[in-house]
């Protein structure tokens, strides 16, 4: 059982206003010589500046610019909210996307979304993205207002400093989980 008291997470939440940004492919970056071709993929012109947005994004919620990346386990949660689409506005529709819950089904795809913003806040909030042990419902849904909300918690990995407060972990851990270890 996880434990997620304050003392042992820390939640940072933001939002990132516009339309929900996808992870673009690399651009391939090669040339013939001869009969072979030679070269690497660059990265696509495009996730520079978006990774830049979220960041600062991140920086307005609270994240120190100059923190040190958190060394411990992560949980993301990503919810993209996409603009309507014109040919949606009728009254009737217009409704129904006003309280946020029809699903988007058409591209990007959502793991795109998670990874540009995983690529964007490595190095950044965490170390790299392998820290990362649980997403929190992704969701991708039609909105009147397009933006994608981030919610991130920080898990320390630190045990409990005296015996009395391990004592009380592995308790409650039983308890959690109907008495057994």
């Amino acid at each position: 059982m996880i434990d997620l008291s304050p003392k042992c997470v820390k939640k940072i939440s933001f939002e990132i206003p516009g339309d929900p940004q996808q992870k673009r492919s690399s651009q391939p970056n090669a040339i013939k010589r001869g009969d072979k071709w030679v070269g690497k993929s660059r990265p696509h012109k495009k996730n520079a500046p978006v990774a830049a947005n979220i960041m600062e994004c991140a920086y307005l919620a609270g994240w120190p610019r100059n923190a040190v990346p958190h060394a411990g386990p992560v949980m993301l949660k990503v919810q993209a909210f996409f603009k309507i689409r014109s040919a949606d506005s009728n009254s009737w529709k217009k409704e129904l996307y006003e309280t946020e819950k029809i699903f988007h089904t058409s591209t990007p795809d959502i793991d795109r979304i998670i990874n540009q913003v995983q690529d964007s806040l490595k190095g950044i909030i965490w170390g790299d993205d392998k820290q990362i042990c649980k997403y929190i419902d992704p969701q991708k849904l039609y909105s009147l207002r397009p933006r994608t909300e981030v919610t991130i918690w920080l898990i320390s990995n630190q045990m409990p400093g005296s015996n009395a407060e391990y004592k009380q972990m592995i308790t409650s851990a039983k308890i959690n989980n109907g008495g057994t270890t």
